[in-house]
């Protein structure tokens, strides 16, 4: 679900969605980078969030995966200039 001023926007679903479990946001892309129950990273645009909750289908695939092996503590996005963006995740 995603959420402005207390006002739902739209809600889809994940799928296999580790909780609890950091999220961060990329503003350079508009999405959201999550982990799965299978430990990998994966990035979700808000563009296929949106479209996905006005579907009958409402699963959701990410624009991009990374298997990572392990639990992430924190996903944390680096700007290096405003084009190019690393993420800093620490694990156990």
């Amino acid at each position: 679900m995603v959420f402005d001023n207390k006002q739902l926007l739209c809600a889809t679903s994940i799928g296999d969605f580790l909780l609890p479990s950091p999220i961060a946001y990329n503003k350079m892309t508009d999405s959201f980078i999550i982990q799965s129950a299978s430990y990998s990273l994966r990035s979700y645009r808000y563009a296929s969030i949106a479209v996905k909750s006005n579907s009958k289908n409402k699963q959701l695939g990410p624009d991009w995966s990374l298997n990572l092996g392990e639990e992430a503590m924190e996903i944390i996005p680096i700007w290096r200039s405003e084009k190019q963006i690393d993420l800093l995740v620490l694990s156990e």
